[in-house]
């Protein structure tokens, strides 16, 4: 933090100018003084606000991204790994339904339902995958 004791309101201005004669003539009143130094601090505060949510939407930002490049990376694994069980077996082995079942199970880590109701971000990826299975039905009819 900084020293907040050098913080002066009156500085930075021409409080006084000296004529000829040494008199002092006084260029602002206290009031122009005090209500400038409320807007910059008024100002102040407003540019520390708006940095703050343009920071909170680049992190956003890139959460999303990583999201997306997760399952993308979690499909690229799964194909990966159908190819290398693939390799490694002879093609007459291929049509045995105990090495290469019909429907292939994936399971999923179970939601806690208390974590799924409070996080927004559980309810906006739950959002995401109906919008995408509702618009694969529409694709597919």
């Amino acid at each position: 933090m900084g020293d907040f004791a050098m913080l002066d309101m009156k500085q930075g201005f021409d409080l006084y100018s000296l004529e000829e004669g040494g008199e002092k003539e006084y260029v602002h009143s206290e009031v122009v003084i005090y209500f400038t130094f409320f807007l910059f601090l008024m100002t102040l505060f407003f540019m520390f606000m708006i940095f703050m949510n343009f920071i909170i939407a680049v992190i956003g930002e890139s959460y999303s991204k990583v999201i997306q490049n997760k399952e993308a990376f979690d499909y690229q694994q799964r194909a990966m790994m159908i190819y290398e069980r693939e390799v490694h077996f002879r093609p007459d082995t291929l049509d045995d339904d105990t090495f290469f079942p019909a429907i292939i199970i994936v399971k999923q880590m179970k939601m806690n339902s208390f974590s799924s109701r409070h996080n927004k971000q559980s309810y906006i990826g739950m959002l995401k995958n109906y919008i995408r299975g509702q618009t694969l039905k529409i694709h597919d009819q």
